[in-house]
């Protein structure tokens, strides 16, 4: 194949096609922060900032006991029965994981972003995410990632539409930004649920499924539980500092969250496709898999993160306007820890693959006991760069920890037939 047919073929192959999904998906949740970041007053966005992180800490969790094992559960299955799974999840994530949810954010609402009306909307908009993230994923389980593009570009593309509008009619503030984002991910769940009515699908009992899930999940759990003391705790405590300290450790974060392309596409990719080549290709084949992964990652956000070192005044400017002038030494120090956090998904897939997820949990943990302790030190004594230069160093800990145990994983790694699942077509 060659000429523009060749052209076409490479375009649109399905590593790509997750990284254009990623790509439209990081995008819109880039321009909503910067966007939200401009126009709220630095204490508002404080606030935000604090129950957007804490909704993103229960879908997190969602990740772990929830769209992660389906993943890796649905690699090898077939789609009907994949199917009838994720009925299965939805009925729990409906009756009982969002509920849950709720009462959860409540408890943090009211110890770090105290305003009803806040949580109210944080509330509305966490259950319709985790709504959509679980359809998303599912078509990522099945190779259907054009489907999640398409679904995704209705809800993104509304959201960032949605938001421009409030924006411009000075209506926008914090909670009608949840509002915002609410809405068009209910929009983007309906419509994907219509797109699957009419296929056949199995029967998955809602027993197996908890207990399937638990099995994988709970070593999974415990590594996002330390993994976010360790990489996202520093806003909540800079909170006892104040509001405007937080915005504006976010703001600085906020331009490095522009390397979520390629780290979310690869969380969403490697996981899946790392346990493929390794059934497939052995264990010499997993380390070429990863090692040209990673390579390839890491290349790429180096030169992103000279970037934004070199120009780091001028783009805080730029994105804010004067709002978070004066901070370019926190984004330089932050893009060091960027830089490290690439690699992440490719040592992560490669654990999860050999079967060692404990490993994740053990280096986070780590990171976590070096954050509460000397982290904890460096933000009373120094403020914001106290917590950039923590947050840096947790991850470069998490990253040494993680590659040497993933060494010993692969030397005592010994290959066994995979486990089956029945269910039926």
């Amino acid at each position: 194949m060659s000429g523009v047919g060749g052209l076409k073929h490479r375009a649109f192959r399905p590593r790509l096609w997750v990284l254009y999904d990623q790509a439209l998906v990081s995008g819109a949740n880039f321009f909503t922060m910067v966007y939200l970041g401009r126009l709220l007053t630095p204490e508002a966005f404080g606030f935000f900032t604090l129950a957007y992180m804490s909704v993103f800490f229960l879908s997190t969790l969602q990740t772990a006991l929830l769209t992660q094992p389906l993943n890796l559960i649905g690699a090898i299955e077939k789609e009907s029965v994949n199917l009838g799974h994720l009925v299965s999840l939805q009925r729990l994530h409906v009756f009982v994981w969002l509920p849950l949810n709720a009462v959860v954010l409540a408890g943090i609402s009211f110890r770090f972003f105290p305003q009803p009306g806040l949580f109210v909307a944080a509330a509305v908009y966490l259950c319709a995410f985790q709504l959509q993230e679980l359809l998303r994923r599912y078509w990522y389980t099945c190779n259907r990632v054009t489907e999640a593009f398409g679904n995704d570009a209705i809800s993104y593309g509304a959201q960032v539409t949605g938001l421009i509008l409030l924006g411009q009619q000075g209506l926008l503030d914090g909670p009608w930004a949840f509002y915002v984002l609410a809405s068009t991910s209910l929009v983007a769940v309906a419509v994907g649920w219509r797109r699957l009515r009419y296929q056949t699908r199995g029967f998955t009992p809602l027993r197996e499924v908890v207990t399937e899930h638990w099995s994988l999940g709970r070593w999974l759990l415990l590594g996002t539980l330390s993994s976010y003391t360790a990489i996202q705790l520093y806003p909540y405590m800079l909170a006892g500092l104040g509001a405007g300290l937080v915005a504006t450790f976010a703001a600085s974060r906020n331009i490095l969250n522009g390397l979520n392309v390629v780290i979310q596409a690869a969380n969403n990719y490697l996981p899946i496709k790392a346990k493929q080549v390794l059934q497939r290709e052995g264990l010499e084949g997993l380390r070429r898999f990863l090692a040209r992964m990673g390579s390839t990652m890491f290349a790429g956000a180096a030169i992103f993160c000279a970037a934004v070192t070199f120009w780091a005044g001028d783009l805080l400017r730029l994105i804010y306007g004067d709002n978070f002038a004066g901070s370019d030494n926190i984004l330089r120090i932050l893009a060091v820890g960027a830089l490290g956090s690439v690699l992440f998904p490719v040592l992560y897939a490669g654990i999860l693959a050999l079967g060692r997820a404990p490993v994740v949990f053990v280096s986070n943990t780590a990171a976590t006991i070096f954050v509460v302790t000397v982290g904890w030190w460096l933000i009373r004594h120094y403020g914001l760069v106290g917590a950039a230069v923590t947050a840096s160093s947790s991850v470069i800990l998490i990253l040494l920890v993680q590659a040497w145990s993933l060494k010993s994983a692969a030397v005592k790694f010994t290959p066994g037939p995979a486990p089956a699942r029945q269910g039926s077509g």
